[in-house]
C-alpha cells in the first residue's frame, strides 16, 4: 500500500457511520505499523539508535539521575507483527525513564487528569498551583518539558499528553500517571500516538485489572513491546500523522456544519407538513419530504422525528377531511355512558372516588370534535392488576405476555385480561423520555403495576386513543423529585383527549399507518445506505491494512 491508494480510500472511509473516528484510528494503525511512510536505507536503523541510548541510560544511572530498569528481551517469533527492517522491537521501558518523585515541600505546579486536553495531547491552562500543606497524597512523580504522561487508571479514556513547556515552580503529577521522559533519539509525539493506537490499547486491556477503575501497572506498562523506527523515520511519522489529523478535523468540521444544515432543512420541511391547512398543502409537503429525506437525514433514527409528526397530524385532524354524514360526537359520548354502566353492573370498573382534575391540551382541533377528559371514553382497570416478582413468574413459567411500563417483561401461565387494552406509562422516565408512552395490547395478558391499564369504550377506537397517548405531553403532569416520576390515575383520567367522529377515526388510523409505511421504506433505505457506506469503509480498511 502506497500513499496514494490510501487517500484514494479516504473520503469513502470518511464517509461512513462512525468514519472519521475509524480513520483516526487506521492513521495510527498504519504508523506503528510503518505502513505511512516510505522507509529510507540511509537513515540509522533502531538498531544503532538503541545502541545509543543505551550508552545515555548507563550514564544517566551512573550519576544516579535514573534507576535501573530490567527489560526482558524480545524473541523475534514473539514479535506482535512484522515491521520494516529498519525498525526494532523494544520495551516501553528501554526507550524511557523517569524523573523521580518528591514530596512537594515547596510550592509546586500541580497536573491532574482535569488539565489533559484529550483532543490535542497536552495540558491545558488548567494547571494548579499548590502549596505544600494542599498537595494531594498522590501528587508525587516529577515531570518537565517533553515528558509523556500517561493515566494507568481507567487508561481506556486516553489520558495522554506530552508536557509542552516548563513550569515554573517545578511541576508533578498524581501517581496515577505513568512518566515516561523518552531518551535522547525517542520522539515524545511517536510516543504519543503509539500510546493512542489500537495495538497499545489492546495490550494495556491484556494487563488492565478492576472493573470498575480498571487500572495497568507501571511495571506491566513499562513491560510493553512497541515498535521503533530510526528517529529520522519517527519524525516523519510525526508529520504524516500531524497531517492527515489535520485532515480529519477539517473533514469532521465539515461534516458537523452539513449535519446542521441538514437538521435545519429537516425542521423546516416537518413544520411545513405541521403547518399545511388543506390537503394539497399536505400533500405537497409530504412530496418534499419524501423525496428529499435521504439527504435530509444523518440515520435511521432521524425517521422518528417524521413519525412522531405524521402522528401528530392526525390527532389534530389535519389528515383526512371531515365527512358530513359521519355519526356526530354527541352520540360516542351518550354510548360511552351506556358501556360505563354495563362494566359498572359487571363490577368491572369502579366508580372514580377522587374529583378529577381536568388537563387541557394545547392544539387545535376541528370545530366537530369534541376535548374530552381520557374518563369519558376510557375506564381504569387499574385495580384489577397484579405485580408477580420475576422469581415467582419462574416459577409459573407459560405462554401468557406479562407487561410493564415499557411493553412485555417476560411470560407467565395465566392471564388477568383478554381484550384490547391500552396501557400507559405509570412511573419511569418520564423527561427526556423518546419511548411511546402508551401501547396497545390485545388477546390473553398479565399487567403489572408500572403501568395503567384503560378499557377504550366504544366511543374511541383502542387504536386511536393509543395514538392520542403515545406522546401526549405527561412529563409536567407528573410528580416526583427524581428522573423517576409518577403519572397518577385521576391525572391521567382528567387529561383532556381530543375526539373526532367514529369514521373519522378509522380514516385517521388509515392515514398514519399509511405515512407510517412510508417512514419504513425511507427508513430502510437510509439503513441500506448506512450499510453500503460501512461495507466500502470495510472494504477499504482490508485493503489498506494488508
Amino acid at each position: 500500500m502506497d500513499f496514494k491508494t490510501f487517500l484514494e480510500h479516504f473520503d469513502t472511509i470518511a464517509d461512513a457511520p462512525n468514519g472519521i473516528p475509524k480513520l483516526r484510528s487506521l492513521i495510527l494503525d498504519l504508523a506503528v505499523r510503518g505502513k505511512l511512510i516510505p522507509q529510507y536505507s540511509h537513515e540509522i536503523s533502531a538498531v544503532k539508535l538503541l545502541k545509543d541510548i543505551d550508552e545515555q541510560r548507563k550514564k544517566l544511572i551512573k550519576a544516579q539521575v535514573i534507576r535501573s530498569r530490567n527489560a526482558e528481551p524480545i524473541e523475534q517469533a514473539y514479535e506482535p507483527y512484522t515491521t520494516p527492517t529498519s525498525w526494532k522491537w523494544v520495551r516501553l521501558c528501554e526507550v524511557t525513564h523517569d524523573l523521580g518523585q518528591k514530596k512537594p515541600d515547596v510550592t509546586f505546579s500541580y497536573i491532574d487528569v482535569s488539565a489533559i486536553d484529550q483532543e490535542q495531547g497536552s495540558v491545558s491552562s488548567n494547571v494548579s498551583i499548590l502549596n505544600p500543606e494542599d498537595a494531594p497524597s498522590r501528587a508525587r512523580k516529577l515531570v518537565k518539558k517533553g515528558t509523556v504522561i500517561y493515566s494507568t487508571v481507567r487508561p481506556y479514556l486516553l489520558n495522554i499528553a506530552v508536557i509542552n513547556q516548563e513550569y515554573e515552580p517545578e511541576s508533578i503529577v498524581s501517581t496515577a500517571f505513568s512518566v515516561l521522559h523518552p531518551f535522547d533519539g525517542v520522539s515524545n509525539w511517536y510516543l504519543y500516538y503509539l500510546l493512542r493506537s489500537q495495538y497499545f490499547t489492546d495490550y494495556v486491556e491484556r494487563y488492565q485489572k478492576g472493573v470498575a477503575y480498571p487500572a495497568i501497572s507501571d511495571t506491566d506498562l513499562l513491560q510493553a513491546p512497541i515498535p521503533l523506527p530510526p528517529f529520522e523515520e519517527q519524525i516523519r511519522i510525526v508529520e504524516k500523522v500531524d497531517e492527515l489529523m489535520t485532515l480529519c478535523d477539517r473533514l469532521q468540521a465539515a461534516k458537523q456544519t452539513r449535519d446542521t444544515l441538514r437538521q435545519k432543512l429537516r425542521g423546516s420541511a416537518i413544520d411545513s407538513l405541521m403547518n399545511a391547512e388543506r390537503d394539497e398543502e399536505l400533500q405537497k409537503g409530504w412530496a418534499i419530504v419524501r423525496d428529499n429525506w435521504v439527504e435530509l437525514s444523518q440515520s435511521p433514527e432521524d425517521v422518528g422525528d417524521l413519525r412522531r409528526s405524521v402522528l401528530q397530524l392526525g390527532i389534530r385532524g389535519k389528515l383526512v377531511s371531515p365527512n358530513s354524514n359521519d355519526e356526530p360526537v354527541e352520540v360516542l359520548l351518550s354510548q360511552a355512558k351506556k358501556d360505563r354502566e354495563v362494566l359498572l353492573t359487571q363490577g368491572k370498573i369502579r366508580n372514580q372516588k377522587k374529583q378529577l382534575q381536568t388537563y387541557e391540551f394545547s392544539w387545535e382541533i376541528p370545530s366537530h370534535w369534541a376535548a374530552i377528559p381520557v374518563d369519558s371514553v376510557a375506564f381504569s382497570y387499574d385495580h384489577l392488576r397484579i405485580p408477580v416478582n420475576k422469581d415467582e413468574r419462574a416459577t409459573r413459567k407459560g405462554n401468557i405476555p406479562y407487561y410493564g411500563a415499557n411493553g412485555q417483561v417476560g411470560w407467565i401461565n395465566k392471564s388477568l385480561f383478554d381484550e384490547d387494552l391500552i396501557l400507559v406509562v405509570e412511573d419511569e422516565t418520564f423527561i427526556g423520555r423518546t419511548k411511546p408512552f402508551s401501547y396497545l395490547i390485545s388477546g390473553p395478558s398479565w399487567v403489572n403495576n408500572h403501568a395503567h391499564v384503560l378499557k377504550p369504550s366504544n366511543a374511541i377506537l383502542p387504536k386511536f386513543l393509543d395514538f392520542v397517548l403515545m406522546y401526549y405531553p405527561f412529563a409536567p403532569l407528573t410528580s416526583g423529585t427524581t428522573g423517576r416520576r409518577k403519572l397518577t390515575q385521576p391525572t391521567l383520567m382528567g387529561i383532556k383527549i381530543p375526539l373526532p367522529p367514529l369514521n373519522e377515526q378509522t380514516r385517521i388510523i388509515q392515514k398514519i399507518e399509511h405515512f407510517w409505511n412510508l417512514c419504513d421504506r425511507l427508513e430502510e433505505s437510509l439503513r441500506q445506505s448506512q450499510q453500503q457506506a460501512e461495507v466500502l469503509a470495510a472494504s477499504a480498511i482490508s485493503h489498506l491494512t494488508i
